[in-house]
């Protein structure tokens, strides 16, 4: 990454977990999540945040049950459209799933 060159931020994870909301968060865009248990991201999509601070790149789930080849091909080239300066792995907080983890340990 060239001196001055904004930072890109890569996120990853599962179908579900809140990439897309955390981009629609930080940019201002609309419409990129989805509240349904499909992927509704199809391919790699790099927008720059509100601020102009960074260049956040949304990417399809990793574990989508449809065209694995071709979501697998779009988190690829979210990591070739320039260097990457971060990678955030996104997973859901699953509440249910915490409280038993939770009542185990007790």
């Amino acid at each position: 990454m060239a001196e001055g060159d904004p930072p890109y931020v890569v996120l990853l994870g599962a179908v579900g977990s809140g990439k897309s909301t955390i981009v629609e968060k930080v940019t201002g865009e609309e419409s990129l999540a989805s509240s349904a248990g499909t992927s509704a991201t199809r391919c790699s999509n790099p927008l720059w945040t509100r601020g102009g601070e960074f260049i956040i790149s949304d990417t399809p789930g990793s574990n989508a049950m449809g065209d694995k080849f071709g979501q697998n091909i779009w988190i690829a080239a979210a990591f070739n459209y320039r260097p990457v300066a971060k990678i955030f792995i996104v997973v859901k907080a699953d509440v249910g799933r915490m409280d038993g983890v939770i009542s185990s340990i007790r």
